[in-house]
């Protein structure tokens, strides 16, 4: 697993706006294949951009929420293990939700059973998160 890179907004922006000029499965390739794009940053603006697109275009927003969980899944424990835990359980329930927009329930509900076993781990859960996962 990459270090977790800390990067400019800039940088971080540029990132997300090259991700986007590609198709997903070449999405998916460089979030899992390139240590620059493993960054707690990137994962956190790809799930803004889950959020935003889940209700205009809901396949949209399973797929930045996607590689947010792809990059979550990429971030080493020398980043925190709780602080982590806590980005994947996010994570999870952000897919989750995209996954119940397009009415996948049964994708939705594995997504959220992750990111409750994530909150058992000591000192993941938060009033926030919890609300995010219990939603």
């Amino acid at each position: 697993m990459a270090v977790d890179h800390h990067a400019t907004p800039l940088l971080i922006a540029r990132l997300l706006s090259e991700l986007a000029a590609l198709p997903h499965a070449a999405r998916v390739r460089a979030v899992e294949d390139e240590p620059r794009f493993h960054s707690r940053d990137l994962c956190r603006l790809l799930l803004e951009e889950s959020r935003k697109a889940a209700f205009l275009d809901g396949s949209l927003g399973v797929d930045w929420a996607s590689l947010a969980a792809r990059v979550a899944g990429r971030l080493g424990p020398e980043t925190g293990s709780a602080s982590t835990a806590a980005l994947r359980a996010e994570t999870l329930a952000i897919l989750g939700n995209a996954y119940r927009v397009i009415g996948e329930l049964r994708a939705a509900e594995e997504c959220f059973l992750s990111a409750e076993q994530l909150l058992a781990l000591p000192g993941v859960a938060t009033p926030a998160l919890l609300g995010e996962v219990r939603s």
